[in-house]
């Protein structure tokens, strides 16, 4: 049997540990939180005006997989938006579709822990695909695509015994295959046009690609014709080198 003093004891030294936030860190095991924050997407009509009655579909995506959907009405108001549920910290996609609209599409956007991550879009009717590239740390998926195309064109003509010719689309006669429909020099990037299979894509111009980037953006024109590669994901501007990688292509 345990004595009086005993028992005073131990209620004594029970009473300090609690006062002193001892018990609960004894009596409760540490868990570690989850970090999770979410997205907040917002659609406007190029122009800032009220976007054209009918639907979109948002969807948030992480290697390949959409791990967050919903659809939402567009027209009630000059903005119409979306907040995703809490997703674990990262690197997604945003995808905003609809009918009638460009899919819009950005790459490589991060939510932070307890925080919702603004991800605005601007709507314009036609078809296609327009993409947004954000690096993620480092470079940019396209510009690291683009300098590995350079190094390869290197590598070729390293290879190539002394005297010889490598030949080229332009050299073997192919032609052109796209046209250059739209230019976003702020972006570095174009929009071009195979009127062989209907698709429209974007591609990048990387400045650091041995043609001088800065010099072969500044040169493009629309209705310029360019050769696409959509095995290798690759644009040359003039059948020689293939200078940019492309970014996105409507199926």
């Amino acid at each position: 049997m345990r004595s009086n003093f005993s028992r005073s004891m131990s209620g004594r030294f029970g009473a300090l540990a609690c006062a002193l936030g001892f018990g609960t860190a004894f009596s409760t095991p540490t868990t570690s939180v989850a970090q999770e924050g979410h997205f907040s997407v917002s659609i406007r009509s190029l122009g800032g005006t009220t976007p054209k009655l009918g639907t979109a579909m948002i969807s948030i995506l992480r290697g390949g997989d959409i791990v967050a959907q919903d659809e939402i009405v567009l027209g009630n108001s000059s903005s119409s938006g979306w907040n995703s549920p809490a997703l674990p910290v990262g690197i997604y996609d945003v995808r905003v579709a609809g009918e009638g609209l460009v899919t819009e599409v950005k790459h490589g956007v991060r939510n932070f822990d307890g925080q919702f991550t603004n991800v605005p879009f601007l709507t314009r009717p036609g078809s296609g695909i327009h993409v947004v590239e954000y690096a993620t740390g480092g470079l940019a998926r396209e510009e690291v695509a683009a300098r590995l195309s350079a190094l390869e064109v290197g590598l070729t003509k390293i290879q190539q015994p002394a005297g010889a010719v490598v030949v080229t689309d332009k050299a073997a006669g192919k032609q052109p295959c796209c046209s250059i429909t739209a230019i976003d020099a702020r972006a570095g990037t174009a929009t071009a046009f195979d009127p062989t299979t209907k698709r429209s894509f974007q591609f990048r111009i990387d400045p650091y690609e041995p043609i001088n980037g800065a010099r072969l953006l500044a040169s493009l024109k629309t209705g310029q014709k360019v050769w696409a590669d959509f095995t290798t994901q690759k644009v040359s501007i003039d059948g020689a080198h293939p200078c940019c990688a492309m970014l996105g292509a409507s199926r």
